[in-house]
């Protein structure tokens, strides 16, 4: 099946239901190099974690990279199944990571280093500023190429690296309307690391930021 062909099959999943804002959903893989894995192996893991992550019986793509002087992945998939049903996406980033960790631990893969960086990717990025007319959509690509970069244990550890481009992750919790809710924000720090404007919900930002 070619590119086009998947196009199509992602269409005919997402107008199975037109309610689902943002049917497309983005993963990045990212095996250090020390891993030395074939393109095979590559794949094999992609599909582990499709798996994993409820994604085995919905289309997809892989697609292997060596832009940023590392072999990685990015799966590209549809957040809606064929009886037209959504896919949950709540959580989706933390899932991510336990998953990768579960991984490394089961094939004895190199285990992630806090901060380490493709400097290629992230050379070009500035800190976010606020306000600006722009926000959202650089606070939006400032994060995914920090996701995408760096390889982390924890949130903890990923606020670490975000916090050099003035973005935090914050876990919020409470009640409304008598039901529990559980997420996660986005904000942008000041030169003293205080949080300053109004936090962005992680799924505003799209599926794959939380």
């Amino acid at each position: 099946m070619d590119l086009a062909d998947c196009l199509d099959t992602f269409r005919l999943y997402a107008d199975c239901n037109p309610n689902v804002r943002k049917p497309v959903i983005h993963f990045s893989l990212s095996p250090a190099p020390e891993d030395n894995l074939s393109d095979g192996q590559m794949a094999y893991l992609a599909r582990e974690f499709m798996e994993r992550m409820g994604y085995d019986r919905q289309p997809y793509i892989i697609f292997l990279h060596e832009d940023t002087g590392r072999r990685h992945l990015h799966i590209v998939s549809v957040r809606v199944d064929e009886e037209g049903h959504e896919l949950p996406y709540r959580f989706d980033l933390k899932r991510a990571m336990a998953h990768c960790r579960e991984m490394e631990l089961k094939y004895g893969l190199c285990p992630p280093q806090a901060r380490e960086t493709t400097a290629e990717t992230l050379s070009s990025l500035r800190k976010v500023e606020y306000p600006s007319d722009d926000f959202t959509t650089r606070l939006r690509s400032t994060a995914r190429a920090v996701i995408e970069s760096y390889r982390y244990h924890s949130l903890g550890e990923l606020n670490t690296a975000l916090e050099l481009f003035n973005i935090r992750i914050e876990e919020v919790r409470g009640q409304h309307a008598g039901q529990e809710f559980h997420g996660l924000v986005y904000g942008v720090l000041d030169d003293n690391d205080r949080r300053i404007g109004p936090t962005v919900k992680a799924s505003r930002l799209g599926p794959a930021f939380g």
